[in-house]
């Protein structure tokens, strides 16, 4: 009998103790006229057959009859009279599925390419939870069953998984987000794979709850600036109890991200009358004290150019430079191509 006890022969009665997948397939494969299935509360029961989804009950206690069995006796005839008879069983496979909150994790299944040449190309694997629920009963498992003839139990979750890991790259690789975002794990990223599978869940009959990003699997010179945003902003996430993930997902507070909070401290430093803090985005920029005895032409701004792929700083004043075409910033009179755009530089390229 596995999970499922019953009081008379053909009657259905489901432990929910045991039961573990968001779709449940019963031992049972006979539906007898007259027999009565006792379904759960937050459970549907749904009656499938050669990869067709046909009649379900609700909660409460249910009786197969001819006018309850409306799609088999439709599809099969069952209630048809035949030489002074009618068929009073038919075999076909039982499903329980659970309608209420479930948490499941997502990963891509192959390293997503995205960024800029500006900012910089970069490969990623992108680890996460969602949660959700089921909205449509027929729908859900008819996408399932177009599939496979008939779903064993737990054969679901992997169905689903498959789904939304093709969706997550699909929607990351659209985004193209850039290495900085990603770092600092702004919210902008989990929102969007969010919305994408809002769409997909739309279709086949479930509703997203919550989603969030737990990590970041990035280039070696990466890795450790991501990790320790991501463990300021969740915790540990090494590992997952997938026991307490819809408490995480629901209960999880945003905080600001890395690029916020370093843009505030920023705006702070530039408002400190005595300018005690720093704040370098890039390379190694010197903040000096003003000194009053300084010629005010030594006051004067100078045009400072930053390479992002190098730890260089270059002065216009101090050398000579030539202007890039495409962009319009200078470069070092050696540079074969723009620091900014990436445009390759003629060998006749004027000064």
């Amino acid at each position: 009998m596995g999970i499922f006890s019953r009081k008379s022969k053909y009657d259905i009665t489901p432990d929910t103790k045991k039961i573990k997948s968001v779709v449940t397939k019963l031992d049972e494969n006979l539906i007898k006229i007259n027999a009565k299935v006792s379904v759960p509360e937050g459970y549907s029961f749904i009656i499938g057959k050669n990869g067709k989804v046909l009649d379900g009950f609700n909660s409460g206690e249910n009786f197969f009859t001819y006018a309850t069995l409306p799609y088999i006796c439709r599809r099969y005839q069952i209630d048809r009279i035949v030489d002074g008879h009618q068929l009073d069983s038919i075999s076909a496979n039982m499903y329980l599925v659970d309608l209420g909150l479930r948490a499941a994790e997502f990963k891509t299944y192959r390293k997503v390419e995205m960024g800029t040449k500006a900012y910089g190309i970069f490969k990623a694997h992108v680890f996460g939870v969602y949660s959700y629920r089921v909205v449509n009963v027929r729908e859900f498992l008819q996408s399932l069953l177009n599939q496979y003839d008939y779903i064993k139990t737990g054969e679901a979750e992997d169905i689903l998984a498959s789904w939304v890991e093709d969706a997550v790259v699909e929607e990351l690789e659209k985004q193209n987000f850039i290495i900085s975002d990603v770092i600092a794990n702004n919210p902008k990223i989990a929102e969007a794979i969010k919305e994408k599978l809002k769409k997909l869940f739309k279709v086949i009959g479930l509703e997203i709850e919550e989603l969030k990003i737990t990590k970041y699997k990035l280039p070696k010179k990466y890795q450790s600036s991501s990790d320790k945003v991501m463990n300021r902003q969740t915790g540990d996430t090494e590992s997952i109890d997938k026991e307490n993930l819809i408490e995480t997902v629901e209960n999880d507070v945003q905080q600001p991200n890395m690029a916020e909070d370093l843009s505030s401290k920023n705006e702070e430093a530039k408002n400190e009358t005595k300018a005690e803090q720093e704040y370098v985005p890039f390379g190694n920029i010197e903040f000096k004290d003003y000194d009053k005895n300084l010629d005010s032409s030594d006051l004067k701004p100078k045009n400072t150019f930053v390479d992002l792929n190098v730890d260089m700083v270059y002065d216009n004043q101090s050398q000579k430079t030539k202007r890039c075409l495409n962009c319009g910033t200078e470069n070092i009179l050696s540079a074969d191509h723009c620091v900014i755009c990436g445009e390759k530089f003629n060998s006749d390229e004027q000064l």
